[in-house]
Formats: structure tokens, sequence, C-alpha cells
């Protein structure tokens, strides 16, 4: 594994799992937030708990840019989307399966898929534009 390349990879993926999940949650689901608060931390409460988002985003970031240099077959663009698609069935399985466990509507754990799927494929597509051999 190329030590520098690793750690650009995963700092461009970090970027844009922070600034994608801040418009995703933040603006695009805000609304069915809203309109559950009964099930979330009061507002106040979540700003304590804010500096854990951020680091779990980077350890998100380092796993599957990890996972992607162990795989990485220097096959391009392609390489990242086929691998990005699969990280990111994973993440909106995992994260869509909640509705199961919690009562949120329908549209949001639709909407937990879809933004979980989207982070998997643009971590892979990032990671093969900056992990390259």
């Amino acid at each position: 594994m190329n030590v520098m390349r690793y750690v650009a990879a995963a700092a461009a993926t970090f970027v844009f799992i922070f600034v994608f999940e801040f418009l995703w949650h933040g603006q695009l689901l805000g609304g069915l937030y809203q309109a559950t608060q009964s099930l979330w931390r009061p507002q106040a409460e979540m700003g304590t708990y804010f500096p854990l988002i951020p680091l779990y985003q980077a350890l998100l970031a380092l796993v599957i840019v990890f996972l992607f240099t162990r795989h990485c077959e220097g096959k391009g663009i392609g390489e990242g989307v086929r691998f990005g698609c699969m990280i990111g069935g994973l993440l909106g399985i995992v994260a869509a399966s909640m509705y199961v466990f919690m009562p949120i509507p329908g549209i949001l754990a639709l909407g937990w898929f879809a933004g979980s799927f989207i982070v998997g494929l643009g971590s892979g597509v990032i990671a093969s534009l900056v992990y390259r051999r």
C-alpha cells in the first residue's frame, strides 16, 4: 500500500462524506427529521454529540479506502464505481434496516438507503481517482 496515496484518498473521501451527509441529512431529509422529532435527541443535546459525527465519518473514510487498496487493480474509475456500488449497497442495507427497529416512515428509510448508497459510490469513485497505481 502506498501510504501517501492512502492518506490523500482517505482525506478526500472524508471531505466528500462530511459535505454530502450535511447536505443530505441537514437539507434534503431535514423535514422528515422534524416530522419525527420525538425520536431524536433535542437540538441542544445534539450539539454536544457533534464531534462524534466527523469522527465516525473519518473512520468510515479510512476503512472504505483501506478496503479499496486491498482490492485495487488499477483499472480506473470503472473499478471505483463497481467497488462503490458494493460498499454503497452494504451501507444502504444497514441504514435502511433501522426501519425494522424504529418507528420511522418508509420514505426516511429509503432516504437513508439512497444517501448511504451515494456515500459508498462517491467514496469508491474518489478512491479510484486519488489512489492510483
